[in-house]
């Protein structure tokens, strides 16, 4: 059997074992990593790669200097003020802020940051209230990526270049705001969604290693709790520079964890323990099952299976529909990158061959590559679905209308911005 057609057998052993929800999210990444390696498709040590990969270490880190913030005097007094607006009217103020943050940090840094930042906030939320951090999580980790450079600012300046680099053999670009001109009203109409929707989640016990409690607040000592705040501000703001800072940026927060052991800030249990969760394990198995997606060609024949369904003489309605809806689910089985570098470039050649302007099923196939509601293709996604404990069934409620107010909007969005 070719190894694309393994390789997708995995992909389906593992969405099988998060829908039943009989094992732990990283036991089930670790057995498709072991299979993997057992069928051949990837060596052993590609197999279990992923615990190296950069990406991985960066958010391991994160966790350790999340706690450490987390038991901070500072965090707890924010918690404590905007635990009395929780409940009532003040509820919908404390969503509104949420959003902005994510707006804003989305600009600045890749959306596993933003949730990483949004998680330590998101101990201010009281359990036992209609709005509490399992309802808040996902959503958040839902819009960060969705979010991702769409202001042509920061890191957002370069993506309609990004864009237009498959363009111009064909003759035509973006401008610097088309991005964020086709994605605002998407943006706009999931944000409402979200504020108004947020009650469809579960209330689940939140991961205490992921998200920090204001119950069991304990002060530390004042000379710790400075040497926190400079190795938090470092890391962090090294994340707003990360495009000069290159790889260190991924080295900062490794950097700042030795730190804190060094001067005894936490201890080596306390390390070890946010070193070593389940999260960890399951990004892990998805960060290698994911390049084996393309590695193997298994994306490249998902990607030419969505070109086959348009057939002879396609309207451009159904170029750009196919695209963005196909980009939207692929995305979700593979990381967005990998779908937006074999959908984009498929979806100008097949818009060029019907005569037709190619920027609509471009942008669509690009917007669509963030659409990603379930744990196997962002990051950020798995980040909140291991810290949250949802499962699948307990969340298409939310997010399978979440997928379709993205996916109709994009699509009404690209067709009248760009006419064909």
């Amino acid at each position: 059997m070719e190894q694309s057609y393994i390789v997708l057998i995995i992909l389906a052993v593992m969405i099988l074992g998060f829908l039943i929800n009989k094992w732990s999210y990283g036991l089930t990444t670790m057995i498709c990593c072991a299979l993997l390696a057992l069928t051949g498709v990837l060596p052993i040590q590609d197999a279990f790669a992923g615990f190296c990969n950069k990406t991985l270490i960066m958010i391991a880190c994160i966790f350790v200097i999340s706690h450490a913030f987390g038991k901070t005097s500072f965090l707890h007094s924010i918690q404590m003020k905007i635990m009395k607006m929780q409940g009532g009217k003040s509820a919908l103020a404390i969503l509104l802020i949420f959003c902005a943050l994510i707006a804003f940090f989305a600009q600045m840094m890749v959306a596993t940051t933003t949730v990483a930042l949004m998680i330590m906030l998101l101990g201010i939320l009281s359990s036992d209230k209609d709005l509490c951090a399992s309802r808040v999580l996902l959503p958040t980790a839902l819009l960060a990526s969705i979010w991702t450079s769409k202001v042509p600012v920061a890191m957002g300046a370069t993506a309609s270049s990004r864009l237009n680099a498959f363009l111009e053999a064909y003759g035509v670009t973006f401008g610097l705001t088309d991005v964020f001109k086709a994605s605002i009203i998407t943006l706009i109409l999931l944000s409402v969604y979200f504020i108004f929707g947020y009650k469809m989640l579960p209330k689940n016990e939140i991961d205490a290693s992921q998200i920090g409690s204001v119950k069991e607040f304990v002060a530390i000592p004042r000379g710790q709790e400075i040497i926190t705040y400079i190795v938090f501000v470092c890391v962090m703001g090294s994340f707003f520079f990360g495009k000069a800072l290159g790889d260190y940026m991924y080295m900062m927060p490794v950097i700042g964890v030795i730190v804190l052991q060094i001067t005894k800030t936490l201890t080596m249990k306390e390390v070890l323990q946010n070193l070593s969760t389940d999260m960890v394990f399951m990004l892990a198995g998805i960060f290698v099952l994911s390049d084996a997606l393309v590695s193997s060609g298994a994306g490249e024949l998902l990607g030419n299976a969505i070109n086959g369904i348009l057939g002879k003489n396609p309207s451009s309605v159904a170029i750009v529909t196919v695209f963005t809806l196909g980009s939207g689910i692929m995305t979700n089985f593979m990381n967005n990158t990998a779908t937006y570098n074999v959908l984009v470039p498929l979806a100008a050649a097949a818009s060029v061959a019907g005569g037709f302007d190619p920027r609509a099923a471009v942008m669509g196939a690009a917007m669509a590559s963030y659409f990603t509601i379930l744990p196997y293709g962002a990051t950020n996604v798995a980040m909140a679905f291991a810290a949250g404990h949802y499962t699948l069934k307990n969340t298409l409620k939310f997010t399978l209308p979440f997928f379709l107010i993205a996916e109709v909007s994009t699509i009404l969005c690209v067709l009248w911005l760009f006419p064909c």
